[in-house]
């Protein structure tokens, strides 16, 4: 299998969340810990960039000291982007060596090992997992457009690139302010995502209620 580094992104700001989500914890760990320690597990990930968790946070050096590590390039980047999503992306993006780059989100703490390489090792250009969408969807603008439930895909990280086209595609409209690395793929190359069925495992965490929500799921096992 090729190798293949990630970028996990855990510096969002977390106003819904009211608070660091960076510092919310699950189970006693913080939320960036689970991708992290999901990627551990895969023989083929050979580097893991953490953005917005610093070196100096007491979890971070439990992680640089878990087994297997000595296999991998972990590093720890500073958020410069005051929490927005494609900053943190381009300064992650930078340290990638590797050909190909699966980014994962700390608000999305059960991904497993196999959805993880399952968009790693896919061979596609740009793919997503995802969820169709069971709710009418209204813009909230004062205007009426609706869209019907099937017509809409609710994408869910994790989610993979070619990194040499995904990098250019942030340098080249880095002074814009975009939050789906997938949807900078159409616009820029016009390469639609293969989808992958996503699961409730992926639900993201963006309120506080969503973490009591995780908790369920997690001791559920599903």
């Amino acid at each position: 299998m090729k190798k293949f580094g990630v970028v996990v992104l855990a510096g969002g700001r977390g106003e819904r969340f009211g608070g660091d989500k960076s510092r919310a914890l699950l189970d006693g760990l913080p939320l960036w810990r689970y991708p992290v320690d999901r990627c551990m597990e895969i023989k083929d990930c050979r580097e893991i960039i953490i953005v917005g968790v610093g070196a100096d946070d007491p979890f971070a050096l439990d992680a640089v000291f878990d087994d297997g590590v000595g296999l991998k390039r972990l590093v720890f980047v500073e958020s410069t982007g005051f929490g927005v999503r494609c900053r943190d992306m381009e300064v992650g993006l930078k340290e990638v060596i590797s050909s190909r780059v699966v980014i994962l989100e700390s608000a999305r703490p059960l991904v497993t090992c196999e959805q993880i390489s399952r968009v790693a090792h896919s061979g596609h250009t740009c793919v997503s997992f995802g969820m169709g969408n069971v709710d009418t969807v209204m813009l909230d603008d004062g205007g009426i457009e609706t869209w019907d439930p099937g017509e809409l895909v609710l994408l869910q990280a994790p989610q993979a690139f070619n990194t040499r086209l995904l990098r250019r595609a942030v340098e080249k409209h880095g002074g814009l302010l975009w939050s789906c690395e997938v949807c900078l793929m159409e616009w820029v190359y016009g390469v639609k995502p293969f989808i992958f069925v996503g699961g409730v495992n992926l639900w993201k965490v963006t309120y506080p209620y969503d973490l009591r929500f995780l908790e369920v799921i997690k001791s559920r096992g599903d």
